[in-house]
C-alpha cells in the first residue's frame, strides 16, 4: 500500500476509535450522573436490595454471604432523616440506624464522616441507586440498587450492569432471595415467608457491613 494511503487509513481508524471512546465516555457520564433535586420525602419508606456492585473482590465475596437486605428511610416533620439498613445473614438479622442529611444529591452520615453516599440517576421509576464513596481518598467503594419491588425488569438489571461497568466495578450480583423484613414497629423479629411455619430469629448486635 502506498505510504500516503496507509497514513490516511491510520488517521481514519484513529478518528473512528476516538469518536467511539468519546461517545462511550459521554454515555457513561449520562448514566452515572448524580440525581439532583431529590426531595427527602421521596426517600421515605422501605427499599429492597436488588443488586450490588463492588470494586474489591473481597467485598463482593462477603456480599454473596448475605441472604437478603433492605433499608428503611424515615423523615421527620422537621426534616431529620434516619437511615436504617437491615441484613439477614447466616441465620441472624442485623440492623443499625444512622442520622443523615441530604445535601443536593449526597447523603452525609453524621456518624461516618469518611463516607458520602450519592444518589445516582436510574431510569427505574421506583428504584434508588446509591453510590458509596470514601472521602479519604476520593474513591468509589460500592453501589447498591434498591427498589420498592422485590424484582426489577431485565432492562433495569442491564442498565445497572452498564452503570457498574462505567464505575469500573466488577459485574454486579443480584440478590436472588425472597426474605422480607416485617413491618413490626419493634423490629425484634425477622421472618422467613418461604417457610410453612414461620421461623424467628432475635436481632443481634454484631453487625456485618451494612448497605
Amino acid at each position: 500500500m502506498h505510504p500516503v494511503g496507509a497514513f490516511v487509513r491510520w488517521v481514519v481508524l484513529a478518528c473512528t476509535w476516538w469518536c467511539f471512546v468519546r461517545s462511550a465516555s459521554l454515555a457513561c457520564e449520562d448514566l452515572i450522573r448524580p440525581l439532583d433535586g431529590m426531595e427527602a420525602g421521596l426517600l421515605a419508606g422501605r427499599w429492597a436490595l436488588i443488586s450490588g456492585g463492588f470494586i474489591d473482590p473481597a467485598k463482593l465475596s462477603y456480599f454473596n454471604r448475605r441472604d437478603s437486605a433492605s433499608i428503611d428511610v424515615s423523615v421527620s416533620p422537621g426534616g431529620d432523616i434516619s437511615y436504617t439498613p437491615r441484613v439477614h445473614m447466616e441465620g441472624k438479622c442485623h440492623s443499625s440506624t444512622h442520622n443523615v442529611t441530604l445535601e443536593g444529591s449526597a447523603l452525609r452520615f453524621r456518624d461516618k464522616s469518611n463516607i458520602t453516599v450519592t444518589l445516582v440517576y436510574t431510569s427505574c421509576q421506583d428504584c434508588l441507586l446509591l453510590r458509596f464513596d470514601d472521602d479519604g481518598d476520593n474513591t468509589v467503594m460500592r453501589a447498591y440498587l434498591f427498589s420498592r419491588r422485590r424484582e426489577v425488569t431485565e432492562e433495569e438489571k442491564a442498565e445497572f450492569t452498564t452503570q457498574a461497568a462505567c464505575l469500573n466495578m466488577l459485574p454486579p450480583v443480584l440478590d436472588i432471595h425472597g426474605y422480607i423484613f416485617p413491618n413490626s414497629p419493634s423490629m425484634l423479629w425477622c421472618t422467613f415467608p418461604k417457610l410453612i411455619s414461620p421461623k424467628f430469629e432475635i436481632w443481634t448486635l454484631a453487625e456485618p457491613e451494612l448497605p
